[in-house]
């Protein structure tokens, strides 16, 4: 099961989709607090999540749920890809940061490759 986060409905509609299209099952999520609420979150094969400080964002949702002991993949997606940004994700323990608009089938090849590869 694939987690996504993500504030734009239409977008996370478009993902959870897609995503479903492609033999995943999803649970999206509009705000990170909901999947922290959510006892199914151990469930999830990866994360795909949102930047978008100053609230929660994905970067402080992944380390929450590495201190919870949940160790799998996880793929930022943000509008903001500085080297700041890069280092933050690298070190919250995400695999890939991928910048916002991407072609879904980048985002397709990224989660084939971190759900192939296991816990990260």
């Amino acid at each position: 099961m694939i987690l996504l986060v993500d504030s734009d409905a239409g977008l996370r509609r478009a993902l959870h989709l897609l995503l479903m299209a492609s033999g995943y099952g999803v649970k999206a999520y509009a705000a990170e607090a909901n999947l922290l609420g959510d006892p199914m979150t151990k469930e999830g094969s990866c994360l795909i999540a949102e930047h978008r400080p100053p609230h929660m964002d994905g970067i402080d949702l992944l380390r929450q749920l590495r201190a919870t002991g949940w160790r799998r993949p996880a793929i930022l997606t943000t509008v903001d890809v500085s080297a700041g940004t890069e280092l933050h994700a690298r070190g919250a323990g995400y695999a890939h940061v991928l910048r916002k608009p991407f072609a879904h089938h980048v985002l397709l090849g990224l989660v084939d490759g971190v759900v192939a590869r296991g816990p990260g």
